[in-house]
Order: structure tokens, then C-alpha cells, then sequence
């Protein structure tokens, strides 16, 4: 049986008038081993800093949620890793064309100065190339803010 890996991030970050990144966005993300079937993680990190993160089991059978804050650097650190991958410049769809129902399958999505842009990585353990790197650079910096981990 094949596990499937679902992860939506949505990150938000406001730029101020001046062209100076405020960087005090709104980030989520997401994630599920098999769709409402599988292990569950959630990250949400708020404007103030503060940021709540939960994991359940398979089912929901046993949860925990941790709530604490991130650091300044740590939100430096996702701001910059969306503008060194050129978070924009992705396609809208990454990885292989057919994934099965509830097949592995990340999504990010970020606002920045009124721009939105959302991408899909299909198969993220297979997906190839140097556009699903990119991809993965920003979803590392905000996993990095977590004390719990998602389940992939």
C-alpha cells in the first residue's frame, strides 16, 4: 500500500511601502501521510510570532499540541528562503501528472506585495529537479520553526 503525504503550506508576508519586507506574515502548513486517514500535522505561526503546532496519530487516535513562539531570525529565514528560491517563478504544478487519490502531495502557498502563488508538488518523495528543490528549500525553513515534525 502506498502512503500518501499531503502537505499545504500557505505563507503570507507583507511588504512595507518603502520596499522593505515587514516580515510579520501569516504561515501555515499542513500535513497528512493518507489523507483524513493518516498521521495529521499542523503548524500555525501568527503575525505576533506566537504559533501553535498539533499531531495526531493515524485517525486522530492520539494527539498533542504544543504551542510557543519563533524567533526573528527563524521568520527572516522564511522570508529569505521564499526570495532566494524565486518562490514565483514556479509553475503551478510540480512532480508527476498522475497521483492516485490521496497520493502524497504538498502544497505551498504564499502571498507577498499582493501577490499570491500556489504550487502543487505531486509525489514529493520522487519528484526531481531543480523546481521541486526550490519548492522544498521554503518548506524547510518552516518545518525548522516546529518543535514537532511533520510525519514525513
Amino acid at each position: 500500500m502506498r502512503t500518501a503525504f499531503t502537505i499545504a503550506i500557505v505563507l503570507t508576508f507583507l511588504v512595507a511601502p518603502s520596499g522593505q519586507q515587514n516580515s510579520n506574515g501569516i504561515v501555515r502548513a499542513w500535513s497528512s501521510t493518507n489523507g483524513p486517514y493518516g498521521q495529521l500535522w499542523h503548524l500555525s505561526i501568527e503575525r505576533d510570532n506566537s504559533a501553535t503546532v498539533s499531531s495526531s496519530s493515524d485517525r486522530g487516535a492520539k494527539s498533542v499540541e504544543r504551542h510557543f513562539k519563533i524567533s526573528t531570525a527563524q521568520r527572516q529565514a522564511i522570508v529569505r528562503a521564499s526570495e532566494e528560491a524565486q518562490f514565483f517563478e514556479l509553475t503551478e504544478s510540480l512532480g508527476p501528472g498522475s497521483v492516485p487519490f490521496h497520493g502524497p502531495d504538498n502544497t505551498l502557498e504564499l502571498e507577498v506585495r499582493g501577490r499570491v502563488h500556489r504550487v502543487f508538488l505531486n509525489d514529493p518523495a520522487s519528484a526531481a529537479g531543480s523546481q521541486a528543490q526550490r519548492f522544498r528549500r521554503v518548506w524547510r525553513a518552516v518545518v525548522e520553526t516546529s518543535p514537532i515534525k511533520p510525519p514525513l
